[in-house]
Formats: structure tokens, C-alpha cells, sequence
């Protein structure tokens, strides 16, 4: 056997190892946390931002880095689909800060504790949020890849043209269409 027949089952087996192994993603929303001065770090990952938003919380917390405790100085590094932001807890404090400075926003959110605090983030990012929150979510749909509005093949603003020229020429198919795209007849 030659050296290029080698190398061509070597590319084959590649192929074939490399084509039967499942695709992983990587979660939309990343947290990587210090606390009581940096001497514990953890990190964990979530697809829906309402979950890294209950991180944030003293049970959330305690599950990533488990020496954290209600009172522990905290310091998160947050990837939003991309964008990247921080959190943090003063020693002491149940003033929640998150800033993310490329969307310009930095807010605080002042509970009675730090489930609280978490409490108002989280409706923060359900919209209750001020402007702020506006160029957060402009952010993120401007720097991510896997925005689900107009950052991905299978997105809102991507199906929608699509639909919308299927419709408006009559070629290719669309939710009116029929299976082989054949238009039904409006008797």
C-alpha cells in the first residue's frame, strides 16, 4: 500500500468518526464567576437568559461556586449571545451592578437581599427595563450570530423575506403552497 492509499483511508476514517459525532452548541448565555476575592470561580452556561438571570441569585450562585455565600463579594463575567457584560455584588451589599459597556448600559438593582436584587434584573430584562434595555437588545441583535430575530438562517427576519418574496413572485414555497410547492386553486 502506498502512502496515498494510507492517507486516503485516513481522511475516510476521519470523515466518517468526525460525521457520526453529535454537533454540540454552545449555549447562547455564558457566566463565569469569582467571589470572595477571586480565591472561588465556577462558570456554567444557559440557552434562556431568564436562567442566567436566576444565577444571579444567592441558590444560582451558591450552585456555581459553591464556597459563595449571601454576603461573599461577587464578581460575573457574562457573555450575552456575544455581547460581553458584567455582574457583580459588593461584600456586604445586595446592590446588584450589570454593565455592559460596548451596548452602553450600566444599571443597578437595589433589593432588601440579593434574591431580590436578582428579582428586579430579571424584570428588568423582561422589559421593564428603561431605554437601556432598548440598546441592550439592539446590541445584541447587531453583534450576534445566533440572534433569534436576524442573526441566523432560521431567524424571524430571515424567514420572513423569504415568505414575503415567495408570495409576492409566485416562485419557490411557502405556508400557502402546496407539497411540491404548486399553489392551491382559490375556488
Amino acid at each position: 500500500m502506498t502512502l496515498r492509499n494510507y492517507a486516503a483511508i485516513l481522511i475516510a476514517f476521519a470523515f466518517a468518526y468526525f460525521s457520526i459525532m453529535p454537533a454540540h452548541a454552545r449555549d447562547a448565555f455564558l457566566i463565569s464567576v469569582e467571589a470572595n476575592a477571586a480565591v472561588n470561580q465556577g462558570s456554567d452556561s444557559f440557552e434562556k437568559i431568564e436562567d442566567l438571570a436566576n444565577a444571579l441569585g444567592n441558590s444560582g450562585l451558591q450552585a456555581i461556586v459553591p464556597e459563595y455565600g449571601p454576603d461573599s463579594d461577587m464578581t460575573a463575567e457574562l457573555d450575552l449571545r456575544g455581547v460581553e457584560a458584567s455582574a457583580s455584588y459588593p461584600g456586604g451589599s445586595a446592590v446588584l451592578t450589570f454593565a455592559a459597556p460596548s451596548c452602553g448600559v450600566s444599571e443597578t438593582f437595589s433589593g432588601t437581599d440579593r434574591d431580590a436584587s436578582e428579582d428586579l434584573f430579571t424584570e428588568y430584562l423582561k422589559g421593564n427595563g428603561s431605554d437601556s434595555l432598548q440598546r441592550l437588545l439592539q446590541c445584541l441583535a447587531a453583534g450576534s450570530p445566533i440572534d433569534p430575530v436576524a442573526g441566523n438562517p432560521t431567524s424571524l427576519m430571515n424567514l420572513m423575506g423569504a415568505a414575503d418574496f415567495a408570495n409576492g413572485t409566485g416562485s419557490g414555497p411557502s405556508d400557502a403552497s402546496g407539497p411540491n410547492g404548486e399553489r392551491p386553486n382559490p375556488t
